[in-house]
């Protein structure tokens, strides 16, 4: 087990209660070099920065260095930093940024100079270019996960891959595809795609042998990472996106082997076949991630990659490229049907087994990550077959065959709770899948969540939901109306709660219990009120046609 939890990832079989961190002196300062570059120099800046690269990854050095490039703004920049340098150190690190952006007619290159530690730190999270809240100082800022350009750009969903590379260079035919498709082929999204080399080899990583953790690439002397973003509301502009992240991907398997690094983990390699290529991708020895994992695990109580069989998951059935949704061999969950735009498949099954009126879900056929939707009302006979989906059914709700099941909204163990629903991590906000409460301020604080609720509920139909911090109570409240969660963004600090009217009359009363043997209530669905307002009887599906024999009769 301590073997696999050196680079394991996510498969690792069990948790980790403790550990030992050692610590270091942190920097004083950093000095600091950054070059920028155009696309006419683009192929020879990188041919020279990878030369340099043998002798930039010495520890005596002292140096970090990355080159990053741009599609729009086509640009090319290279920055190198030296921690707690002396005078000769920086005097070489100037001088191998001199051989880079030597005779390069687009150079930009700024004075080197130095920051304290924390400064740079700050920068590089985007403190000096408007992505953080201010929360009481600069230390506080960092520490607040919902600051940094992960959480604050605009462009919040996104697509990264990797690739490894073995020789201190890069062929002449990889840097004219790679450069092209970042260049000329790429979608026109401001920042839309990035692509990014940081050195990974030295000494340091050489001396453990490859054997001695799962960490795979070891001899790798680079990693290529990129990433294609775009705004989660834009669903033409992911498919742009997610079209040219495969052929970018493809190319480069024309000429790196298939190999990456897990920090820009790739659920959908092109260049790996099989589910064992994959994790061939990323660790050193997976017959032996297999056997620990078989040894230590057997009922396969953490779910990852190391299954033998990717349908092997107690509790759920998978239909293989079968899509069930809306009069085709389902229903949607109002206000709960396509939840996430990026969240792994456990997330997703998850979701479905916290939702009482769930019974399946529909994701992108062999992914582990992405889209997911949840379903209700599954009759697989009217589910239409399409490859691209899968369809994950719950078997542990023994439902009975062509059987009404009564909807009802479980309360939590506080009744305050009784019959809102709640979805962990989801926070929805103007841009994001709802807008604020016309009349009321943005920000309501310190309010416990009984109040925040009293108040959206005070709002009548004008309220639909409320956001609120994380395991913050009392704290911060957001009345919210209008959301349409597919739109909202999953897995961040705040949780949504719904109001119940929002699914018409429904029982609040505690579900019964379920022995193994039993069945769901087969009574008549609660009628539902007339009183409902009417903005939220209708749904707007854009850009869809339903005609007779499409999904639609006369």
């Amino acid at each position: 087990m301590w073997w696999m939890a050196r680079g394991g990832g996510g498969n690792f079989p069990g948790i980790v209660t403790a550990f030992q961190m050692q610590a270091f002196a942190r920097p004083e300062e950093v000095y600091v070099a950054h070059c920028t570059f155009g696309p006419e120099d683009a192929k020879a800046v990188a041919k020279a920065w990878l030369a340099q690269g043998e002798e930039m990854v010495h520890p005596y050095r002292k140096l970090f260095t990355s080159l990053q490039v741009w599609s729009r703004p086509r640009t090319m920049d290279v920055v190198i930093y030296c921690y707690d340098c002396d005078f000769a150190q920086k005097l070489w690190m100037e001088s191998a940024m001199d051989i880079i952006a030597r005779d390069k007619a687009s150079r930009s290159c700024v004075q080197p100079h130095t920051r304290a530690w924390l400064d740079q730190i700050l920068y590089e999270a985007g403190h000096n270019h408007g992505q953080f809240k201010p929360t009481g100082g600069a230390k506080e800022d960092l520490l607040n996960c919902s600051n940094g350009w992960g959480s604050q750009g605009r462009l919040t969903a996104s697509k990264s891959g990797g690739k490894m590379g073995y020789e201190w260079l890069a062929s002449e035919g990889m840097l004219d595809e790679v450069l092209d498709s970042i260049f000329r082929t790429a979608p026109e999204q401001e920042y839309g795609v990035m692509l990014e080399w940081y050195l990974t080899g030295g000494p340091k990583v050489d001396k453990i042998h490859r054997s001695a953790t799962a960490y795979g690439p070891r001899e790798a002397k680079w990693v290529l990472h990129y990433k294609h973003q775009w705004e989660p509301s834009d669903a033409a502009m992911m498919d742009k996106m997610m079209t040219h992240h495969v052929a970018l991907s493809k190319a480069l398997d024309r000429h790196l082997l298939c190999t990456n690094f897990y920090n820009y983990v790739d659920n959908d390699m092109s260049c790996a076949a099989t589910n064992d290529d994959w994790l061939a991708a990323y660790f050193s020895d997976v017959p032996l991630m297999k056997a620990i994992k078989l040894s230590v695990d057997p009922d396969n109580v953490f779910r990852s990659r190391l299954l033998s069989s990717a349908s092997d998951i107690p509790g759920w059935t998978l239909h293989s490229g079968l899509n069930c949704y809306h009069h085709a061999g389902a229903d949607l969950l109002i206000g709960n049907d396509h939840i996430a735009e990026s969240i792994t498949l456990d997330e997703c099954r998850a979701a479905c087994e916290h939702e009482v009126r769930c019974e399946a879900v529909v994701v992108f056929h062999d992914a582990t990550h992405g889209s997911c939707w949840l379903r209700t009302s599954i009759s697989l006979s009217l589910c239409p077959r399409q490859p691209q989906y899968d369809v994950w059914e719950r078997n542990d709700l023994h439902r009975a065959a062509d059987s009404a099941i009564a909807i009802a909204v479980a309360p939590t163990t506080a009744p305050q709770n009784e019959g809102w629903i709640f979805l962990r991590g989801l926070n929805c906000f103007p841009g994001h899948g709802a807008m604020p409460v016309e009349g009321s301020d943005d920000q309501l604080e310190a309010l416990s969540l009984v109040e925040c609720k009293a108040v959206c509920s005070l709002r009548g139909g004008a309220c639909d939901a409320v956001v609120v911090f994380h395991d913050e109570d009392p704290g911060s409240c957001w009345l919210r109306r209008d959301v349409q969660t597919s739109f909202c963004q999953a897995g961040t600090g705040y949780n949504l709660w719904f109001r119940p009217y929002l699914y018409g009359t429904l029982s609040t009363s505690p579900l019964p219990s379920v022995s193994a043997a039993a069945t769901l209530s087969t009574s008549p669905l609660p009628s539902v009120s007339t009183a409902l307002p009417e903005r939220l009887i209708w749904v707007q599906h854009k850009g869809i046609l339903c005609d007779e024999g499409f999904g639609a009769k006369f």
